[in-house]
């Protein structure tokens, strides 16, 4: 009776097992379906190796957050690059490169480090995107002056551009500000002017950038991907690019439901946006 009672668990265990199974490919069919709905057309925008690099890589993080942090495993590294990983992203913190924050000579200490760090990620064949990486120090001016965390972000920026201006366009990425925990209406103003900015000082170099609300893919139908440069650069980049760029990053924070999907979507169509693309 106990062996019959075993074998009719185990059976049981079994056919929920392979229910589970069937219903997670099923969701992973559907989801991709409706990415592949929603995707953006990447034709004429930014060139297809910057795009397929960031499609498989790792989030950095710790490395830069104090001069005495450990290194990661160099051997780690290589042998992850081995095995098909193309993209670091490594969060900068933003305190460490503000002269508002850092002293200068705790600055060009960051900036030394940052600069070493990306020639050891570059030589092994990584493409890095540098985050700036906010803590709560700026996090809370950010929420107090528009003004002030404006002039603190261009600061950044300034300090970190001749570090990037060193190493191969192609291969460094500038994610300008990590999850901005601001008003979206503000945001999308301060983004626009910051990506100005910042393309003067990088002309060859692609942006990243996200919208409010952690990033997330639900915060998407409503942010403006960066109007296009004048000028003829690496990022001069149609409205549609950011939001490719986007779309890379933010899959890390939340798997898009098909209310998002539908929503993204929907808001490409009535920017007159084709909402298919190839995979």
């Amino acid at each position: 009776m106990e062996r019959q009672t075993k074998s009719r668990q185990l059976a049981t265990s079994r056919a929920a097992f392979l229910a589970a199974a069937i219903t997670g490919l099923e969701l992973v069919s559907s989801t991709q379906s409706l990415a592949a709905s929603a995707c953006v057309d990447l034709a004429q925008t930014a060139p297809a190796d910057r795009i397929k690099a960031l499609a498989r890589g790792v989030n950095l993080a710790g490395w830069m957050n104090d001069p005495r942090s450990s290194a990661p495993n160099i051997a780690v590294l290589h042998t992850l690059h081995k095995h098909g990983m193309t993209h670091i992203r490594l969060p900068i913190p933003a305190e460490r490169v503000m002269r508002r924050f850092a002293s200068s000579r705790d600055l060009s200490r960051q900036l030394a480090i940052i600069d070493r760090a990306l020639t050891e990620l570059l030589a092994i064949g990584y493409s890095v995107s540098i985050d700036l990486h906010p803590g709560d120090s700026f996090g809370n001016l950010h929420k107090d002056s528009s003004e002030q965390s404006m002039e603190a972000m261009r600061d950044a920026w300034t300090n970190l551009a001749p570090i990037l201006r060193r190493h191969a366009p192609a291969s460094v990425f500038a994610e300008l500000l990590n999850e901005p925990d601001v008003d979206a209406r503000r945001w999308q103003v301060e983004v626009e002017q910051l990506a100005s900015f910042v393309r003067e000082l990088l002309p060859q170099t692609t942006l990243i950038v996200g919208p409010t609300n952690w990033q997330r893919a639900d915060s998407l139908p409503d942010f403006r991907p960066l109007k296009p440069s004048s000028k003829k650069s690496g990022n001069s980049l149609p409205r549609r690019e950011s939001n490719a760029l986007l779309m890379s990053s933010i899959r890390r924070s939340m798997r898009p439901t098909r209310e998002t999907q539908l929503a993204y979507s929907s808001n490409q169509r009535s920017r007159g946006k084709s909402d298919t693309c190839a995979h």
